[in-house]
């Protein structure tokens, strides 16, 4: 018999759980348990893959690999939260079976036959990798890129938060993100670690990065691998990405904002909260259709912002801190922009939100603190 602290059992298959199900590969929906020098390993594979090791008391019961159905096994475990008693997991055989009892309950699992597809974690760390700690400021430029990116699969060079070391020394980083409408370019400093190659980090590998127990983010070869107390989780890297992001055209346009002369100067709390608040009044129409339009008057102090829905209109005034050097006019595709603004309402709340206006090229610049966006539009 092998038994194990339901505490312990518990934050192993969260991790595990973290990696989605994805119909027609096996590997996704059932668990591979196995054990190896004293200790059990647990994994599960789909587009990415996860792997976890887990220490109990006793020997485990089976000398061959056991293919558990993730459906059955994952519910039965998790519901012990539920619980009071805090007694063991008990894992025995019996005949072909894997038995497991806690307390009064008790839940057999047979065996899927032979299924393959989890990968080697012992072959992926064979390459060169370099860690760095997930740090607030790491985070924060990701998940605000990840707004800016492309969330379809079907575009895997856009599907991504390019990653390079930045020009503010060895902790520098700068994370850079596009869509068909909008560039982002985030700049911060790392707390500890360094950057050492550009690495266009996957979508849904940052949606884990607030998950409780991760501790660092590893490039190994061609994968990021996210490290918790129990175990990682991995996904490579898309070599279209590599090759076709459009990181120099970022850059480019980044430089060419420096030359525009400012537009205007508002409260970045204010700015945001206002676009955030437009989203909420276009709910009734599909969101590709969400749009906003901001205009000034020459020698004015304060910008009009406006957007509609069939049969409504919305008509906004926010005050800025200078006049308005020109008249402009410009679309916004709020689709887009809507969480890039929830998440720019809370983190640059005491800062000023500077916008920069490119008439002749059809593209206005928004730059708050850190965060930087290019976003084209019709522009009067």
């Amino acid at each position: 018999m092998w038994s194990i602290r339901r505490s312990k059992l518990i934050a192993a298959l969260q991790v595990l759980d973290l990696v989605p199900v994805k119909l027609g590969i096996p590997s996704s929906e059932f668990i591979y348990i196995r054990s190896e020098n004293g200790k059990v390993k647990m994994s599960v594979a789909s587009y990415i893959a996860g792997e976890v090791e887990v220490e109990g008391k006793g020997e485990w019961p089976l000398k061959k690999g056991f293919f558990v159905d993730r459906y059955s096994f994952f519910p039965w475990v998790f519901a012990s939260r539920e619980i009071k008693n805090k007694n063991l997991f008990e894992f025995t055989r019996h005949k072909d079976s894997l038995v497991i009892n806690h307390g009064t309950r008790k839940l057999e699992l047979e065996s899927q036959s032979n299924v393959k597809g989890y990968g080697n974690p012992k072959k992926l760390f064979k390459h060169k990798h370099t860690s760095i700690p997930v740090s607030t400021v790491l985070k924060e430029m990701l998940m605000c890129g990840k707004n800016c990116a492309v969330s379809d699969a079907i575009v895997p060079h856009l599907n991504t938060v390019y990653v390079t070391k930045g020009k503010s020394g060895s902790l520098g980083m700068e994370a850079y993100a596009s869509s068909d409408k909008v560039y982002y370019l985030g700049l911060g400093n790392l707390e500890e670690g360094k950057i050492k190659s550009a690495i266009p980090f996957p979508l849904f590998l940052i949606g884990l990065l607030n998950t409780d127990g991760i501790k660092k983010i590893s490039w190994v070869g061609k994968y990021i691998v996210l490290r918790f107390e129990q175990g990682i989780i991995w996904q490579p890297i898309s070599e279209e990405a590599l090759k076709e992001f459009p990181v120099s055209d970022i850059q480019l346009y980044a430089k060419k904002s420096k030359k525009v002369p400012i537009t205007f100067v508002a409260s970045s709390r204010r700015f945001t909260t206002l676009m955030v608040r437009l989203s909420y009044y276009l709910q009734a129409v599909r969101r590709k259709d969400w749009s906003v339009r901001i205009s000034g008057k020459k020698n004015k102090k304060y910008i009009s912002v406006y957007s509609e829905i069939p049969g409504s209109h919305f008509n906004e005034k926010l005050s800025i801190s200078e006049k308005i050097p020109d008249n402009f006019k410009l679309d916004w595709p709020l689709d887009i922009l809507s969480p890039v603004f929830e998440f720019l309402s809370k983190k640059t709340k005491k800062l000023g939100l500077v916008v920069r206006v490119d008439n002749r090229h059809g593209i206005s610049y928004v730059r708050a603190g850190a965060y930087w966006l290019a976003v084209t539009s019709r522009q009067e």
